[in-house]
């Protein structure tokens, strides 16, 4: 019976496996004669296969999403460079599991190939990229907020200048107040002079969480014994860090004499109140 071209192009999936059975009793030819090649395409929707390319057939295969093959008479098949395309491909059938480590290198991808919608969210982290292979060039302008940046380094100061006659009991001199965008550290420095009258004397300067407290730092100067009125100058640091949540905060600079060693009087100037934030 001979089955017409259209016939035949009709029963395709149903030849299949009778092409199949009847490569396997392919006349064998003599030992001088050039081996055949014969080409087929499979369809993967349904795990049928068709040849083509002998009289009659198709020269190519009927769609795109089928793989074409070929096999040399009495070898295996074999699939030829380029044939399985993303078309021939069901959606999320090749998965990392699918891959040999390294399989993927960066010769294997086309240009602009991998885009922001491809990658899924957080999957690259800063191990999975070289040393400097992010510059201003792989960057497109305007891609980078911030949004895409870790909370900023941030900075607040006041100069609170000068103070006369420093009293004896706790004062606030100052205050510093810094935003906090997320939880971090807040840098606390205090700088400034103190010109004290005379001896038997003590200054303490520093910092607190509240007016006139000075429950984060403090430094303490003076001479504490002597009566001699020669005035001298101290110039002075305290500093501190303190953890903090997001939020504003308030940080204050606090001055006073202690009682017992306060006989001569105490001027502080040049005070300059500065706050870091960094983040964690």
């Amino acid at each position: 019976m001979i089955i017409q071209r259209r016939e035949l192009l009709q029963r395709l999936p149903v030849l299949a496996v009778a092409v199949v059975l009847a490569l396997g009793f392919v006349p064998a030819r003599p030992a001088q004669a050039q081996e055949q090649t014969f080409y087929a395409c499979y369809v993967p929707e349904v795990g049928a296969i068709y040849l083509i390319r002998l009289e009659g057939l198709p020269e190519e295969c009927l769609s795109v999403e089928h793989v074409e093959i070929s096999w040399t008479e009495g070898g295996s098949a074999t699939i030829p460079d380029n044939s399985i395309t993303t078309a021939k491909l069901v959606d999320f059938a090749v998965t990392t599991a699918k891959l040999a480590g390294n399989a993927v290198t960066n010769a294997k991808l086309a240009d602009n190939a991998v885009d922001g919608a491809i990658v899924a969210d957080n999957s690259l982290t800063a191990a999975d990229l070289a040393a400097n292979s992010v510059g201003a060039s792989e960057i497109i302008n305007g891609s980078v907020t911030t949004t895409e940046l870790a909370a900023p380094v941030s900075i607040a100061s006041n100069n609170m200048g000068s103070r006369g006659d420093l009293p004896t009991s706790p004062t606030n001199l100052g205050l510093v107040q810094i935003s906090a965008p997320t939880s971090g550290k807040v840098l606390l420095i205090l700088t400034g002079y103190a010109v004290f009258f005379g001896e038997g004397t003590e200054a303490v300067v520093g910092l607190g969480s509240s007016s006139g407290s000075l429950d984060i730092h403090a430094t303490r100067m003076g001479t504490i014994d002597g009566t001699a009125n020669l005035r001298y100058e101290h110039p002075f640091t305290t500093l501190a860090v303190v953890s903090v949540t997001a939020g504003t905060r308030n940080f204050y600079a606090t001055g006073y004499k202690p009682s017992v060693f306060s006989r001569a009087q105490v001027n502080l100037g040049d005070m300059y109140l500065v706050a870091i934030f960094i983040p964690n």
